[in-house]
């Protein structure tokens, strides 16, 4: 008895996951509100969440090491290489460095995102972003929550970070950051909760 219900079991987990692998994001609609960003040699993503207002990771923020010689001496000093997004340098309105996020101002106006309200382990994903500075997606299944850490199982690739994380409607889910060292490289992305209040 106790073998027809693990049996039962893992044909139900089955046809989720197969359900799930089916199901499609909208590409074409959802990546509007994905740019490029470019700081200094780093290629990275970003997201549009108001008409024109982005962000993006803090670690893809480039920093010049400037050396001023002064006699027997120099002074080092650290100044921000300017971003790219569209060919635009935008104006940096708020930096987050513990949490890898800065919001961003730009000109030029594009579609804003949706904010998911819910997620739950075992649900869905898909990534979108810049992936080698090629829009692209990339779908994988969140993990599980880790105060403003989304866990998310799959694969992706260099210039993702700072792309978003979607739901099968083409919510944000998250911004994608990178990948835990200390977990086995399991990627994550700080949640569309704590995106909202940091704006």
């Amino acid at each position: 008895m106790k073998s027809l219900i693990f049996i039962f079991l893992f044909l139900l987990t089955l046809s989720f996951n197969t359900q799930d692998a089916q199901t499609q994001i909208d590409f074409e609609k959802v990546s509007k509100c994905i740019v490029p960003v470019i700081s200094g040699k780093k290629l990275g993503s970003g997201i549009y969440v108001k008409k024109d207002i982005v962000i993006t990771a803090y670690h893809l923020k480039t920093l010049l090491d400037l050396v001023i010689p002064l006699g027997y001496h120099s002074v080092h000093i650290l100044c921000p290489y300017p971003m790219d997004i569209l060919g635009e340098t935008p104006i940096i309105l708020k930096e987050y460095p513990l949490n890898d996020l800065i919001v961003l101002k730009i000109k030029k106006q594009k579609h804003k995102v949706k904010f998911s309200k819910r997620y739950e382990s075992g649900q869905g994903c898909w990534i979108i972003g810049y992936g080698m500075g090629v829009k692209g997606v990339v779908h994988g299944y969140v993990y599980g929550q880790r105060r403003v850490a989304l866990l998310i199982d799959a694969k992706v690739i260099s210039g993702m970070s700072g792309g978003g994380v979607f739901n099968s409607e083409g919510e944000l889910l998250g911004m994608f950051l990178g990948a835990f060292k200390t977990i086995d490289y399991l990627p994550f992305a700080l949640s569309s909760e704590a995106i909202e209040r940091y704006l």
